[in-house]
């Protein structure tokens, strides 16, 4: 059979390779969570296969620094294929283990540009961490024990540890997971927020997902400053979501993103407080039909 059903563009990847790289709504969120900007140097801490990697040299018009680390050298060779793919100049990949990537004082010099990384280098941090993956879809089963489910929450804290170390007073650092675990979630933001004072949990712009699941140590506050996508903690959750106008701070205004009606989402609108802004789409699709997704983004005061 050659003769297509439909004529909407294939969605292979490999017929798109030269074209885009295919994203799910949340992993293209996540990018503009960051705001990384043209100046700034900032860290993929795991950053294979590489969509992120090359969405943040993207939106930073090929300019500043971005270095991409990964543990897996097989990992790393398919981080630079994209990255060379649609030609991005200011990546840097390395093949390292981003649990030891700032420099103490017992290791040996490092290289120029080259991890370990002396304290307070980077503007801006993502940090999407290795975890239970139990978000992705289609998921017909999961093969990991409990023990192992136990021992994600563990693994990245060492992430964390190093991200807060390396982040530069004032910098940002934003946490993200394809699951919908709590332990690895507003659990660990929550514990992040106890261990290292001097990082705060802020609003993120855009934000187009629900508000973080309540009652695993964050305050309500805390937790609409978060975002997931999947499934709502619960159907009352999911309708509160739905109706509210979910309004976020920034520096200069504060801002509200609009759900069009149109088949896209727009760009975040400012909003004065007066103007009478309604969801013309039901969010509440949108958030659920994708992978089960949690951001949280973080300032290092100075």
């Amino acid at each position: 059979m050659t003769d297509p059903l439909y004529d909407c563009p294939s969605l292979n990847p490999e017929d798109l390779k030269d074209f885009g790289f295919l994203q799910n709504l949340p992993s293209i969120v996540v990018g503009h969570v960051l705001d990384p900007q043209p100046h700034e140097s900032v860290l993929d801490m795991c950053a294979a296969p590489g969509g992120k990697t090359v969405h943040i040299a993207t939106l930073m018009n090929n300019k500043g620094c971005v270095i991409a680390i990964d543990k897996t050298s097989s990992r790393v060779k398919k981080l630079e294929d994209n990255v060379n793919r649609f030609g991005v100049s200011n990546v840097t990949c390395f093949s390292f283990d981003s649990t030891k990537s700032c420099l103490h004082q017992h290791h040996k010099e490092p290289l120029p540009h080259a991890p370990p990384f002396r304290p307070e280098t980077f503007d801006k941090i993502l940090l999407d961490a290795p975890c239970s993956a139990l978000g992705q879809r289609p998921l017909t089963k999961c093969s990991l024990t409990s023990k192992e489910l136990k021992s994600f929450h563990v693994y990245q804290r060492k992430f964390i540890s190093q991200a807060v170390e390396l982040l530069k007073p004032g910098g940002v650092l934003v946490y993200s997971t394809c699951t919908f675990s709590p332990d690895e979630n507003e659990k660990q933001v929550a514990w992040l927020l106890k261990c290292y004072p001097q990082m705060k949990l802020i609003p993120q712009v855009p934000c187009v997902g629900y508000s973080g699941w309540s009652g695993f140590g964050l305050t309500e506050d805390e937790s609409r400053m978060l975002q997931r996508f999947g499934p709502p903690q619960s159907l009352s959750h999911s309708s509160s979501n739905l109706h509210r106008k979910r309004t976020i701070a920034s520096s200069q205004n504060s801002t509200l993103l609009k759900i069009e009606s149109q088949e896209h989402v727009s760009d975040a609108c400012s909003f004065d407080g007066t103007e009478d802004v309604t969801e013309t789409r039901d969010i509440n699709q949108l958030c659920m039909d994708t992978i089960c997704f949690f951001i949280a983004k973080f300032i290092k005061n100075c």
